[in-house]
């Protein structure tokens, strides 16, 4: 299964976090083509084949978001932004909640464990849990029968909450 393109929130977030930049940069560059976007920076990163350099790649990245300014830039906190974009796709397709949450939890590790993030952590952990026993210690009700519909729920509220 191929991985999406990611979107500009989730280069934007990849950078807030200083994680390496690789072909995710360049299948994002793509992308931007591809959406009407250009520039001769954004042409050389689009092109760029293996093997990769880490820091050439975050400065062409840089670059070409200073010289094509997309909307996202505006956004105050790209990273929580990124987030809902992720949990707005678990609502969108709940076979995708544990994956979402998942990644969502690598976030919360990231940042230190903020408050707003801990459902995702706690939630995918019970859920991993309750994968190999009838018993987990992060969710307090949870079990492998509402597991999912909890997970759903979770989202549904961070989104709302979100988006107020």
């Amino acid at each position: 299964m191929q991985e999406a393109t990611p979107t500009t929130l989730e280069i934007l977030a990849r950078r807030v976090l200083d994680h390496a930049c690789g072909t995710e940069c360049i299948a994002w560059a793509i992308q931007m083509l591809e959406n009407g976007y250009d520039s001769h920076t954004l042409r050389i990163l689009a092109g760029l084949t293996t093997p990769l350099n880490h820091f050439e790649i975050c400065a062409l990245r840089d670059r070409v978001l200073e010289e094509l300014q997309p909307p996202e830039l505006a956004i105050e906190d790209p990273v929580s932004a990124h987030v809902a974009e992720l949990v707005f796709e678990a609502i969108r397709d709940p076979s995708a909640v544990q994956k979402v949450f998942a990644r969502v939890a690598q976030v919360a590790i990231e940042l230190d464990y903020p408050d707003n993030l801990m459902p995702f952590y706690k939630l995918h952990f019970a859920a991993d849990d309750l994968l190999h026993a009838e018993e987990q210690w992060y969710w307090d009700g949870a079990t492998r029968e509402n597991i999912d519909e909890i997970m759903l729920q979770e989202a549904q509220r961070f989104v709302a909450q979100f988006n107020s």
